[in-house]
């Protein structure tokens, strides 16, 4: 004897699974599902922001390195139009529209400066991320990038 796909047996058996399936599909989530998935996010964006901002940090590093040499180029350019050896303050610079404006670390504080310089013709220093001279963060023109 041979069994047809839609025998008395087959349906219920079909009926029943759908109704345990649309149980379940109208159950939800639970309380421990909803904060398992949300420790998981929360995870994934805390790794995601420390990586961020580590990134941050380096790319003001980098900017600030930018900064220090067309200062320095402007103030060859200084130099060389004029017969003075130094400017005064970096806002000559902008005055004279050598620099289209004031020159900024990547923190956006002025830079330190001495000219001529004791290291070379003229000495940056930017006072880094804790805005703190002399401490390990700071940024100095005639140091090694690598730094």
């Amino acid at each position: 004897m041979s069994t047809t796909h839609n025998s008395p047996a087959r349906i219920a058996h079909t009926h029943t699974n759908t109704k345990t399936a649309r149980c379940i599909a109208e159950r939800g989530f639970n309380l421990t599902e909803i904060m398992i998935v949300l420790a998981i996010i929360s995870l994934i964006m805390g790794a995601a922001a420390f990586t961020g901002f580590s990134q941050l940090e380096k790319a003001k590093i980098k900017e600030t390195r930018t900064q220090m040499r067309q200062v320095e180029s402007a103030i060859v350019q200084w130099q060389a139009d004029s017969n003075e050896t130094c400017p005064q303050t970096l806002s000559e610079l902008v005055q004279k529209k050598i620099l289209n404006k004031e020159p900024k670390d990547g923190w956006g504080r002025p830079f330190l400066f001495k000219c001529p310089g004791e290291h070379g013709e003229v000495d940056l220093v930017s006072k880094g991320k804790d805005g703190k001279e002399g401490t390990e963060d700071d940024i100095r023109s005639w140091e090694d990038e690598k730094k």
